[in-house]
């Protein structure tokens, strides 16, 4: 077959490859169009790789093919290149693996990072990529860094409904006088002033004093639902010595009577000196929370209400400042019980 020049054009086809050579969005069909126009008007290869600026056995490559193919030879064939490294079952896994933590499957970090994503390729499939390769692969699945939200754990219906009726069963005893029923909670107050609302002059912006200080108040507390009496021990920190403390002062306050204190789940709850402590005094009762529903426990309410009157929008001298407002606080819920039971509701 002569590929040397294309035989003079009929006028459609010239008016199509005009239209081509002039508006296609890809520069490469341009210039695929041009060649044909040029050779059709007698230009020899070499004059069109020259003014096209591409190699002689180029032109000759698309004037054979417009000659065998038409229209459709000017465009380029696929090519498919090399197999993909990442392949669709390895894709799969890889989504999987960003579901979880890391520590699933067995690394001491808890969220992914590309490089980390590269190792665990390797190790679990054997395929070497850079970290180029590994982020774009992200991107062309739709992944990108999200800052993620709180999800709040909740605790199962079926268990909060059985201790609903329990607690139900402990109040009716409490009003009995059978048993001095309390709610224990711990709760930390930090240097650090906590930032809500708070009346200001339209288009001002309120500033706060703070600065690192890392000290704190722990407040170790507990309500009884019945009379709205409170009792409360601060200290340093949150732990059994503190828990310790505040049982021995529940059971100063109420010396003959049976005591059942419902509390969460912490750490300091199940050490060892509370357990002893609790076996020898064989009329005190601790009876843990279901685990996630901080709803359940009144004290949290007590908190709430501590929180609005004393570290929002205030910056304390000290620890010490900061403990004699808990204080002060606290005596006046102590000589107001009627407040405690409106604040904390029906249990």
């Amino acid at each position: 077959m002569n590929i040397k020049h294309i035989k003079p054009l009929p006028k459609d086809q010239e008016i199509t490859l005009n239209e081509m050579y002039q508006h296609h969005n890809n520069r490469r069909y341009r210039q695929h169009a041009h060649m044909i126009l040029l050779s059709a008007s007698g230009y020899s290869q070499k004059e069109i790789a020259k003014i096209v600026r591409t190699m002689p056995k180029t032109v000759a490559k698309f004037i054979k093919r417009y000659k065998k193919h038409g229209f459709i030879g000017l465009y380029d064939k696929h090519i498919p290149g090399r197999p993909p490294k990442i392949t669709k079952d390895v894709q799969n896994h890889i989504d999987e693996y960003l579901q979880t933590s890391p520590r699933n499957h067995g690394y001491n970090i808890s969220g992914w990072t590309i490089s980390l994503m590269r190792h665990q390729l390797w190790t679990r499939f054997g395929i070497s990529v850079c970290i180029e390769t590994v982020r774009q692969w992200f991107i062309k699945t739709g992944y990108s860094l999200i800052v993620p939200r709180y999800l709040l754990l909740e605790a199962n219906e079926k268990e909060l409904e059985e201790f609903h009726q329990e607690i139900d069963q402990l109040l009716e005893k409490a009003r009995q006088g059978e048993i001095v029923l309390i709610f224990m909670d711990e709760s930390t107050f930090k240097m650090v002033p906590t930032l809500t609302r708070m009346w200001a002059k339209k288009g001002s912006k309120p500033t706060i004093p703070t600065y690192d200080d890392k000290r704190q108040v722990v407040i170790t507390g507990g309500t009884n639902p019945v009379t709205g009496k409170t009792h409360f021990y601060l200290s340093a920190n949150a732990n059994q010595k503190a828990a310790l403390a505040f049982l021995k002062q529940i059971r100063r306050y109420n010396p003959q009577t049976e005591i059942v204190v419902l509390l969460d789940g912490a750490p300091s709850h199940k050490a060892n000196i509370i357990k002893e402590y609790v076996k020898q005094d064989t009329r005190m009762h601790l009876l843990p929370l279901p685990k996630y529903a901080p709803k359940l426990n009144i004290q949290e309410d007590i908190w709430k209400w501590l929180r609005k009157r004393i570290t929002h929008n205030f910056l304390f001298d000290g620890p010490r400042a900061l403990a004699e407002a808990i204080r002060n606080n606290y005596r006046y819920l102590q000589a107001h019980p009627e407040r405690v039971i409106s604040l904390t509701g029906k249990v």
